[in-house]
């Protein structure tokens, strides 16, 4: 007689059906006469009463309570909708869906007829020279006898390891310990099983760090008797993701110590970035000088760099690129100023549908190139089915470009940047657009050509040039000429050239047309767009700053050169003036502030004010206007004086 089982798949059979009920088995149910099985009704609060008890019986439909719980209560604040699509529609926030294949239709044709540039490529040549930050007047020394060894687990792409190996440097140094070359962890994702060696320049990393940290390839043979030859037998630890070096000091070290060696599985992110200055040094020594790719990935590398300056010829060799996607890129790098004949290098990886999405950046960008259009299939065939090694070579020809532009989150930019800040002296371009921004423009159904483009070189520049007259260390990083920004606010009081030409009879006789009975000069100024270093004014009202009662501040600008949107013209929105004041710079028992915050203005409703040398432009005091930043190598010379 086999046991009752509830679950098949046992190895035995089990009963077609349970045996009777303990009711039916009873001797003293067993002779009693049927009863209908409906009996009398039950009233609302039996059947209550029934239900209760039924889930009581069955304490496992608890287990749900708690989801029955937050269900509830997500319908009763109205944040769930059993109309869920309507409802989810009214809630996309700004970016989630881009509408640029329609803004795309709507201004091609515009975008194709202007004809206008903004030198978009053509920067003053720089020197490649190497950043003192990461070598400094550090001489050889002996290194002090290891403290044992650490052997780190690198997971991830390409990016992850190497923020991996980096910190593993760090750490090793900090802690005077002897780094193993690190192993990469194979990922179901990336599916790269590449080591070290295949990746990168192994000899030419341990040479490299020789005079800093001790770096083997195995463990000696008498350290890994004592654990059987096993490395899993060795001490694991356990960090924290982003903990500080003086963690590492106070629990990795006197494991270090006692054991002669330590294992770190998984160690990506394990470091904090606010690490001591020694510290740095040594993560900057390994990403910059001894992380070299292996000879197979650098010499692909430099044939593929060499490549795109050949298809760069028109533009003097000089390419960008771009760690961006689609309709999107061309849209802003148009807008940018970058016209058709550009040449584009885009770094990616397999993309879906490759045909379809690629199609209009095309189009704007026929000179564009990827890896796979640069390389024949027998070159890229030795990295064809390697994530890791595919992604160096992109990493290659995004180092040695003119221009780098991403929007892209993640460690692949974040690298690069660096990277080419140290390979070029500082001086690398890089483009970072605004992705909120950005998002709303796309999703604008109103914008036109003129706007967009406006918008996108002010993008361009705010993230390119902004504030850039001093390097890292506070030196200018060009003459002094072309570092001034501004020379003000009293040039009518202290320069006798100035002065004649404020209460010349000119400016008098144009001023008291206005309405002025004693104008009064208040503020007046050289303005600078330099080259290079020129940031954007944001929208404002001259009244807001130089405020009377009632209202008289006009302003005078005066263009000393030709004002254009490439060189920081003004724009403004017609008839603002005519809706009063919006808000006040005051100063109180705060300090200075404004007395309200700023509104949030459209930018399709400025129009460009591009003037010709020797041109006034006459600001009434409650125009809002703005300036944009500087865009190309030409510089503007402007004088502005207010008058109340």
């Amino acid at each position: 007689m086999h046991a009752y089982n509830r679950h098949s798949g046992t190895g035995r059979s089990s009963p077609s059906s349970p045996p009777a009920s303990p009711t039916c088995r009873s001797p003293r149910y067993r002779n009693r006469p049927f009863k209908s099985a409906r009996g009398p009704p039950r009233t609302l609060a039996q059947r209550l009463a029934r239900g209760l008890s039924f889930f009581l019986k069955r304490q496992g439909i608890f287990l749900f309570a708690p989801l029955l719980y937050i269900a509830g209560m997500l319908f009763y604040m109205g944040t769930v909708s059993l109309d869920v699509v309507p409802f989810a529609r009214n809630r996309l926030g700004p970016g989630s869906v881009y509408r640029s294949p329609d803004l795309y239709a709507r201004i091609r044709h515009e975008m194709d007829s202007d004809n206008s540039s903004s030198d978009a490529c053509r920067y003053q040549p720089y020197g490649k020279t190497l950043m003192k930050a990461v070598s400094g007047d550090h001489a050889p020394t002996g290194l002090p006898e290891s403290n044992g060894y650490i052997l780190v687990e690198a997971n991830g792409g390409l990016n992850q390891q190497r923020t991996s190996i980096c910190n593993a440097v760090a750490v090793a140094g900090y802690l005077n310990a002897t780094l193993i070359i690190p192993t990469f962890r194979f990922h179901s994702i990336w599916k790269d099983p590449s080591k070290f060696d295949e990746i990168y320049d192994e000899e030419f990393f341990i040479k490299t760090l020789q005079n800093d940290v001790r770096v083997v390839r195995t463990v000696p043979v008498h350290i890994m008797e004592r654990f059987d030859h096993n490395m899993t037998n060795v001490y694991n630890f356990k960090i924290k993701a982003w903990s500080s070096i003086q963690y590492y000091s106070a629990t990795v070290l006197p494991k270090l110590l006692e054991e002669k060696i330590v294992r770190v599985f998984p160690f990506a992110n394990r470091l904090s970035f606010d690490a001591p200055p020694a510290v740095q040094r040594l993560r900057c020594l390994a990403n910059y000088q001894a992380l070299r790719f292996s000879n197979p990935i650098l010499t692909l590398g430099e044939t593929l760099v060499a490549r795109m300056k050949e298809h760069s010829a028109n533009n003097g060799g000089k390419y960008i690129s771009i760690h961006l996607r689609f309709e999107e890129v061309g849209l802003m790098l148009r807008g940018m100023g970058f016209n058709s004949n550009t040449s584009i290098f885009l770094a990616s990886g397999r993309i879906y549908d490759a045909e379809r999405h690629m199609a209009p950046l095309l189009e704007m960008f026929p000179l564009l190139q990827t890896k796979e259009t640069l390389a024949s299939e027998e070159e890229l065939a030795p990295f064809q089915n390697y994530s890791s090694r595919m992604a160096a070579l992109d990493y290659t020809v995004c180092l040695h470009s003119e221009v780098f532009v991403t929007t892209q989150g993640g460690n692949f930019p974040q690298f690069l940047l660096g990277h080419r800040s140290y390979l070029y002296g500082g001086h690398s371009r890089t483009i970072r657009p605004d992705k909120r921004k950005l998002a709303f423009l796309f999703g604008s159904p109103s914008i036109g050509w003129k706007s967009f483009k406006h918008q996108m070189l002010n993008m361009r520049a705010t993230s390119e040039f902004k504030e850039k007259a001093f390097d890292h260390d506070g030196n200018l990083k060009q003459p002094k000429e072309l570092s001034i920004n501004k020379v003000g606010h009293a040039l009518h009081e202290r320069d006798p050239v100035f002065r004649s030409f404020s209460i010349s009879e000119k400016v008098s006789s144009l001023l008291c047309s206005l309405g002025y009975k004693r104008p009064v000069v208040i503020q007046s100024m050289y303005i600078f767009k330099q080259p290079g270093i020129g940031g954007e004014v944001v929208p404002h009202q001259d009244n807001s700053f130089l405020y009377t009662n009632p209202p008289t501040c006009t302003g005078l600008w005066l263009a000393l050169e030709d004002a254009t949107i490439t060189n920081g013209c003004l724009w403004a929105i017609p008839g603002s003036h005519k809706n009063g004041l919006v808000r006040r710079f005051i100063r109180d028992e705060k300090g200075v502030h404004f007395d309200k915050p700023s509104p949030s203005y459209d930018q399709k409703d400025f129009v460009s004010i591009e003037v010709k040398a020797g041109s006034l432009v006459v600001i009434h005091g409650d125009l809002i206007h703005q300036r944009s930043a500087l865009l190309s190598n030409y510089k503007c010379t402007l004088n502005y004086e207010k008058f109340t």
